[in-house]
């Protein structure tokens, strides 16, 4: 059975939008995105089901057939990409027209012949800032696997998240999944392998051979 997980991380991390300076920011967390206890002893939020069994995306691709369980390797937010911001003019507080911020993030994973086949979720929140209105929004997600053993990045791809905001609202909640990719299997893929999720505005990707400071989460 492939093995799956999710990472929580606070609506607040990285500064997403100055919380003084915007409409209906209250708490630190991310309301909705409480994991529920398994009877395997560990959290698994509804995304991570989500990532694992596509319940609510039923057009995705399954992964293929696992030869043998493996461990997954860890999933991290890459350093910076926690959060991304929209101006109306300039970068200040109150040009903000709205935010992105990361809340959960899970993967799956399974060997198929010399592959090991990746699906990666991320679950977050778009604020309104000053100068916001109401509407749909998207913004750039970067996916990167890095081989820490060789500091190289094994795959590497840009997708876009949206999220609309209603009438009313200031805020709203998004989803996204990936479809399953692959990257060359090795002997240890979660001491090896980390895979980095973050926004991208730049669209430049993950620094190779630049590790995050952060203690690993598995």
């Amino acid at each position: 059975m492939a093995r799956h997980m999710a990472h929580r991380i606070g609506l607040g991390v990285a500064g997403l939008l100055a919380c003084g300076a915007l409409a209906g920011c209250g708490a630190a967390g991310t309301p909705g995105f409480e994991p529920a206890e398994q009877s395997s002893g560990y959290s698994l939020s509804k995304l991570a089901n989500l990532v694992a069994f596509n319940k609510l995306f039923p057009g995705s691709a399954p992964l293929p057939q696992t030869e043998a369980t493996v461990e997954c390797p860890t999933i991290e937010v890459q350093d910076g990409t926690a959060s991304i911001r929209t101006y109306a003019g300039a970068q200040t507080n109150e040009n903000v027209r709205y935010g992105f911020s990361l809340g959960d993030i899970a993967r799956e994973c399974s060997k198929n012949g010399d592959r090991l086949v990746l699906k990666v979720g991320a679950e977050g929140r778009v604020l309104l800032g000053p100068v916001g209105a109401p509407g749909t929004f998207a913004v750039p997600i970067r996916i990167a696997v890095r081989n820490d053993a060789t500091d190289k990045v094994e795959y590497s791809a840009l997708a876009r998240v949206s999220a609309s905001v209603s009438a009313g609202s200031n805020e709203a909640g998004f989803t996204y999944v990936s479809e399953p990719f692959s990257v060359p299997f090795v002997a240890h893929p979660d001491e090896d392998y980390v895979i980095l999720v973050g926004f991208d505005q730049a669209g430049s990707g993950p620094k190779v051979g630049i590790r995050s400071p952060r203690s690993r989460k598995h």
